[in-house]
């Protein structure tokens, strides 16, 4: 069986490349994999900077159906658009939630979404990464489908996070994107809240792909008991090591969570906003909601419990970071393990197939009926 992966986003460094990447790695060593994306993509320059084994398959190919075969398992995050190229070859198919939010608003959008996910749960092809993924599918599709959760992995390190060492300025790390405004708000908040803790001095250090919507949304509003530095082009073990020289509190979401909790970097968990956050917004420690790792809409729900206050005095405590830092890495290791997920996938046995997606899309229906209409004219 060959394990098939879509880079349908060709985009900068986020959380599903980064997912495809860690699989690849880990699957490749028992399985072919091959992935579907453009030559100069980040995915394929990625594994070929690790030495990955994978074959590329470009997306535009004449003959991209042709190579795919029915016994391929192709596992995807949500965006179908490109699928029916894949309909006379058939693989299956695996749906890996990763989209709190479905997307549609009409009724007949949600209708067909809800009769797709159905189908697919009942050939045991419907994962979702969190219970936020799975809370809200259940609500929006008006539909409780079930609890199956597979974590996003992180691959492997050992702990080398030093908690001993002289924080006359105390440094922030957050990883995300900043084309998205619901992952720029999380700095914001943070920047605002620090600024009322005078008697420290902190770095906020973002890595990110752009700094525009940042420097936005921050104009004016960084104090000048805190620093907010920009840092592009981090990925993979560059980025691990840039975090270990800067961090002493990680803060992130998803995957850019992981990737500070998995050096055993005290890590607290960043939750997305479309607007600004509440001005009675608390923060919590991963190890306190590690089933919600991702984060969470602020517009839902506000989960933390600490004020910033309560969590700089942790950093100020030898004994207590250590603990945290300690306890993050345990648990990441064990919730996260990218070779234990890999397994967890393949123990899976997805019986649906790419058909089974495209009966509910029309724009399918529409394309086979004009194909038809030239063939028997």
């Amino acid at each position: 069986m060959r394990i098939l992966f879509w880079d349908h986003y060709d985009a900068t460094m986020g959380g599903i490349e980064k997912l495809i990447i860690t699989l690849t790695a880990d699957l490749s060593e028992t399985h072919e994999i091959v992935v579907i994306a453009k030559e100069s993509g980040t995915i394929v320059e990625s594994l070929r900077g690790i030495g990955a084994r994978f074959t590329r398959v470009d997306p535009e190919a004449r003959r991209l159906a042709e190579l795919v075969a029915h016994d391929d398992l192709l596992i995807d995050f949500g965006a179908f658009r490109e699928l029916k190229v894949l309909s006379r070859a058939n693989p299956r198919f695996l749906l890996w939630r990763v989209f709190p939010d479905i997307g549609h608003k009409s009724l007949a959008g949600l209708a067909l979404f809800r009769q797709t996910f159905a189908r697919l749960e009942r050939r045991d092809s419907l994962v979702f990464m969190d219970d936020e993924c799975h809370e809200t599918a259940c609500r929006e599709l008006r539909k409780s489908f079930r609890k199956r959760i597979l974590p996003l992995p992180i691959i492997m390190r050992e702990k080398q996070y030093v908690v001993d060492r002289p924080r006359e300025c105390i440094n922030f790390t957050y990883v995300g994107r900043g084309s998205r405004i619901w992952k720029v708000h999380p700095v914001k908040k943070l920047v605002i809240d620090l600024g009322q803790i005078t008697r420290e001095r902190f770095s906020v250090h973002v890595f990110t792909d752009t700094d525009e919507l940042y420097r936005q949304e921050l104009a004016g509003l960084v104090p000048s008991n805190v620093e907010v530095a920009y840092h592009f082009g981090y990925t993979m073990e560059a980025l691990s090591q840039k975090l270990l020289e800067l961090s002493d509190l990680h803060y992130s979401m998803g995957t850019a969570c992981l990737e500070g909790a998995i050096l055993g970097i005290p890590t607290i968990i960043a939750d997305a906003s479309r607007d600004d956050f509440p001005a009675d917004y608390r923060y919590r420690w991963l190890v306190e909601d590690i089933q919600n790792y991702a984060g969470g809409w602020v517009e839902n729900a506000t989960r933390g419990s600490h004020r910033l206050e309560e969590i700089i005095a942790t950093a100020r405590d030898p004994s207590a970071l250590r603990r945290i830092s300690d306890t993050t890495y345990a648990e990441t290791v064990a919730n996260f393990s990218s070779k234990e997920i890999a397994q967890r996938i393949l123990d899976l046995h997805p019986r649906a197939r790419v058909r089974d997606v495209l009966r509910y899309m029309p724009s399918y229906w529409l394309s086979k009926g004009k194909s038809m209409v030239r063939r028997d004219g």
